[in-house]
């Protein structure tokens, strides 16, 4: 289900394959898979900027009769701590993300940082919980659409 991305995918993000944190649920009844920063990977958001925070990770699809996304919002911790949103909360990860040529179905976090008073940004250690992505069925209402996707972080709007 999560892999971790191609080497020359990681590499682009200076992440090295044994840094990177395969999402797990924590607890029995937990709804979300949790994903990580990549350890060794301390990441700075600019004040009122947004970046995207690399996990190192892509996700193939359980096989399922459901049609199912992969949703990601921010764990709690990391919005009441920090003065972090994510920007398109939430993330939508499609079922044929995976692969694309573009970024192998890389999985970014899309962020802003809010806060004009502080110091110049905000950092997030290497190995922290940033999201947690929760698998969801949809349904499709019989329109029939041929187009394939040829790319990755926001090619379908293009």
């Amino acid at each position: 289900m999560f892999e971790i991305v191609r080497q020359d995918e990681l590499e682009k993000w200076n992440i090295k394959y044994e840094d990177v944190i395969i999402p797990t649920r924590k607890t029995q009844f937990s709804a979300g898979y949790d994903f990580h920063i990549p350890k060794n990977l301390d990441i700075e958001i600019p004040n009122e900027k947004g970046i995207l925070i690399p996990t190192g990770i892509k996700c193939r699809f359980p096989f399922s009769k459901d049609k199912l996304y992969l949703q990601l919002s921010l764990k709690s911790g990391i919005s009441s701590k920090n003065p972090i949103i994510m920007r398109n909360a939430p993330g939508i990860i499609d079922f044929d993300y995976v692969d694309n040529p573009d970024n192998d179905g890389h999985i970014l976090i899309s962020v802003y940082n809010v806060d004009g008073s502080r110091v110049n940004y905000t950092t997030l250690k290497g190995g922290t919980g940033i999201a947690q992505g929760i698998f969801v069925s949809y349904h499709t209402f019989g329109e029939n659409v041929e187009e394939k996707r040829v790319g990755g972080f926001g090619s379908t709007s293009k």
